[in-house]
């Protein structure tokens, strides 16, 4: 049993954390402008960004779909810069993310309902999109947690500093899905180097199940007036052939069956990007890519305008830059 005086000393050890945490809070509230000043680029914390994803995105305009090549190698804004001002681009790629009914059941739902405004999917295509290993959605499914709490932001910045000043990775995560990578020692064969050392298991290669289910999902959402555009996220030319060989995956067969279903299919070439591993772009080159598909896009979207195509009306095509 405790007495008076252990009772009081709790009460005193509970005050003492509690002001210690307010103190905490509020100079944290303090310096945020100036950790904003300091550091423009710091980006969110890594945690904030996945709950953002899982929880928040939704109304969108583009959704971005695909895996670490696509959330690290598809910049939303600089799309956009080709696009409608007001239009909405999330990307909403995850780590070994993949391309099945579930995540487009979940895209779908994360668009606009708007039938005046436009409505695209983006497919970022890799071989490991369509393959058993990612038929689980397990990154997706591994966020629980919701970031809908000031308090959250105030006491992740000291991390996000850390990490920053530690690490050699280079990792900016916006608040639009896009995540800006780079490293200062690249080695653009550093991945294919790992798959000869290691094979390539049989779960990693590309399900016909799962190509067939994405050509279902392109036709269905024609029928919707969801524009579907498609894309293999560049990588260095011994990796793409070296993937197209081992994952058992065609990216010529995949785009003509795709536009056979409605879908309309950018060709993204290797040509002047840079790959810090491998497999992901580097923050300047995911910006010119980017720009590319943006262009694209908007080009198509005119051309279909101009062919008399009721589902891009006149108010989206003026807009068009």
């Amino acid at each position: 049993m405790n007495t008076p005086s252990q009772n009081e000393s709790k009460r005193d050890r509970t005050l003492r954390s509690a002001l210690c945490l307010a103190i905490f809070m509020l100079l944290m509230a303090l310096a945020m402008p100036w950790v904003h000043q300091a550091y423009p680029d710091l980006g969110l914390p890594e945690e904030e960004f996945w709950a953002r994803k899982k929880f928040a995105f939704k109304n969108a305009n583009v959704l971005l779909l695909g895996d670490s090549r696509t959330y690290r190698g598809l910049a939303p804004a600089i799309i956009s810069e080709q696009l409608p001002p007001e239009t909405r681009i999330l990307n909403f790629a995850f780590s070994g993310g993949g391309l099945n009914p579930e995540m487009y059941a979940v895209a779908t739902e994360r668009l606009s309902s708007n039938p005046e405004e436009l409505r695209i999917i983006v497919l970022g295509i890799t071989p490991l999109c369509f393959s058993p290993a990612s038929e689980q959605n397990a990154h997706y499914h591994s966020i629980k947690t919701r970031w809908d709490h000031p308090a959250q932001t105030l006491f992740s910045t000291p991390k996000v500093l850390t990490r920053r000043l530690v690490s050699d990775y280079y990792q900016r995560f916006q608040a639009d899905g896009w995540c800006a990578s780079r490293k200062p020692h690249e080695d653009p064969d550093a991945m294919l180097k790992a798959f000869l050392r290691r094979g390539v298991e049989e779960n990693r290669k590309v399900s016909t199940t799962l190509l067939d289910e994405a050509i279902v999902q392109t036709a269905q959402w024609r029928k919707d007036n969801v524009w579907v555009f498609g894309l293999v996220l560049p990588v260095p030319p011994a990796m793409q052939s070296f993937e197209e060989q081992s994952f058992a995956f065609s990216s010529t067969d995949f785009a003509r069956r795709f536009e056979a279903a409605g879908g309309i299919w950018f060709d993204a070439t290797y040509q002047n990007l840079m790959s810090y591993d491998g497999s992901h772009l580097r923050q300047d080159s995911a910006v010119q890519l980017s720009q590319r598909l943006g262009q694209f896009m908007a080009g198509e979207l005119r051309k279909r305008w101009a062919a008399g195509d009721e589902q891009v009306s006149e108010a989206i095509s003026n807009r068009l830059r």
